[in-house]
């Protein structure tokens, strides 16, 4: 399981647009009239260079405007997001099922705490369950800081939030192997580009301390 790429497109895609009960203000994500026939945000690993890719689409359905996010590299797909007035509306994750179908989240709790701070506290919490495994994934993401952010040569006003999340790991077949993992990370929502540099770093089930900064390189129109 890529961890890094399964958290990220739970936070990422988490718009405004006019809804006021959203976490990240609409100014700070990809506007919706440059997405077109879709866009690809291009991330490169600062330290192994590693490139992964997240392609932005809107899809119509029964007058109904929702946006799709669906991360993959070179080798294989990750997950999918599909969202609503600024809400996640459907989860997907393709690496569990071992190439069979995408296993598709239960949403157990998505809720925004109005606690006095900017932008307040988001919650997430999904399951995902499939034959043989069970994920839990819990989410607290709050506001870090303010900064600038370059992009394109421009200086571009930029929100870092945190987020401190749980992947529980379950093994039905057999139960000690069940696991953990805790992860801390950083994400900077640049104005009117979305998240334009992202932050990971957890103990794996080896005890192997990982930490991991990931660069958008470029924005392009999605290769259909």
């Amino acid at each position: 399981m890529k961890i890094s790429s399964f958290l990220l497109l739970l936070l990422w895609i988490n718009r405004c647009s006019e809804h006021p009960d959203c976490f990240i203000p609409d100014d700070f994500q990809y506007p919706d009239n440059k997405i077109g026939m879709g866009k690809t945000f291009v991330y490169q690993n600062s330290a192994t260079q590693e490139v992964t890719f997240k392609d932005l689409k809107i899809l119509n359905v029964n007058g109904q405007h929702f946006q799709t996010l669906k991360s993959y590299d070179s080798s294989s797909a990750g997950d999918s997001v599909k969202s609503l007035n600024g809400r996640t509306f459907e989860t997907f994750n393709f690496f569990m099922n071992k190439g069979g179908n995408p296993v598709k989240a239960e949403n157990l709790k998505d809720t925004i705490l109005k606690n006095g701070q900017k932008l307040g506290i988001h919650l997430t919490e999904r399951k995902y369950e499939a034959e043989d495994l069970r994920y839990i994934v819990t989410s607290q993401e709050q506001f870090l800081k303010d900064t600038t952010v370059v992009w394109e040569n421009s200086e571009l006003p930029c929100l870092v939030t945190q987020a401190n999340a749980e992947i529980r790991i379950e093994v039905k077949a057999d139960t000690s192997i069940n696991h953990l993992i805790e992860e801390t990370s950083e994400y900077y929502y640049a104005k009117g580009i979305g998240v334009i540099k992202y932050t990971n770093q957890f103990i794996d089930h080896n005890g192997k301390d990982n930490y991991d900064v990931w660069e958008l390189k470029s924005i392009k129109k999605i290769k259909n």
